[in-house]
């Protein structure tokens, strides 16, 4: 055999074996937990997020986007302790900031409202929507590009 068929050979089975390990890479919990919000399901959203926060404790995108899940479930005090974490880890993050500092605001009118309860109309105002629009999500996606993971079918 000459060196060019055994450098092409090498090639062949280098790329034989990248393919293999591509085809069988585990699915990404961050992609995962952005669907399934996307479809209503915060607690899926959760259990996807937890599981990307293990793998990674400090990513700042999985707290952010855990917060944004724990909110949607109502789970606000979590929400606010993800979301603050995340801030403190990514503070150039605009849209980090932006999602703390609505649900802080909220937690603040809705805590003076619910101090004011001295008249029947005083009400507590519905939680802000986080993510109310998809570039506000935490998506760390290469060159902005648009996530296709479900192609807008269920993920389930």
């Amino acid at each position: 055999m000459t060196p060019a068929a055994i450098t092409r050979c090498f090639a062949l089975i280098l790329l034989c074996a990248f393919g293999t390990v591509a085809q069988s890479a585990p699915p990404d919990p961050m992609q995962y937990g952005r669907a399934y919000l996307a479809e209503g399901d915060p607690v899926a959203a959760i259990k996807s997020y937890a599981e990307a926060l293990r793998v990674n404790p400090s990513d700042a995108a999985a707290l952010n986007n855990m917060g944004v899940a724990k909110a949607a479930a109502g789970d606000y005090q979590s929400a606010l302790d993800f979301l603050t974490r995340a801030q403190r880890l990514a503070p150039h993050r605009d849209d980090i900031q932006d999602n703390l500092a609505a649900l802080q605001d909220w937690a603040r009118t809705s805590t003076q409202a619910g101090a004011d309860q001295t008249s029947s109309t005083s009400l507590i105002a519905e939680p802000p929507p986080l993510w109310s629009q998809p570039a506000r999500q935490a998506d760390l996606t290469p060159a902005g590009q648009p996530n296709s993971f479900c192609h807008n079918a269920s993920c389930k």
